[in-house]
């Protein structure tokens, strides 16, 4: 099965690599960087719907690593602005590296 794997070190510096087998449950590794699979198994990733499911995955996993941006949930508005920041390098980061054109073409015009 293919997958994608989001890492993300506490600084949020991201990277999307592709593995095999990666958990899809997330993970903390020794040098503390969380990673997250994504699975691409199935997505036709040469179409723009296949782009676009990438993408929301890609999101939903940048959520995951990074923690909410909602104020109601994280109680702070400097946690907030930690997580947007953290959401943003981190779902850019992963989409420069899927190294897609038009999935970042998407992410840019998004």
């Amino acid at each position: 099965m293919k997958k994608a794997s989001f890492i993300s070190s506490i600084a949020a510096a991201t990277l999307l690599t592709t593995s095999l087998g990666a958990s899809a449950a997330a993970m903390i590794d020794n040098k503390g960087r969380v990673s997250v699979a994504i699975d691409t198994a199935g997505l036709n990733l040469q179409t723009s719907e296949g782009q676009e499911i990438l993408y929301n995955r890609l999101k939903r996993a940048a959520t995951e690593i990074c923690g909410s941006r909602s104020i109601r949930k994280v109680g702070s508005t400097s946690r907030v602005q930690e997580n947007r920041a953290c959401y943003k390098e981190t779902l850019s980061n992963a989409v420069e590296a899927t190294g897609i054109k038009p999935l970042q073409e998407l992410h840019t015009n998004s």
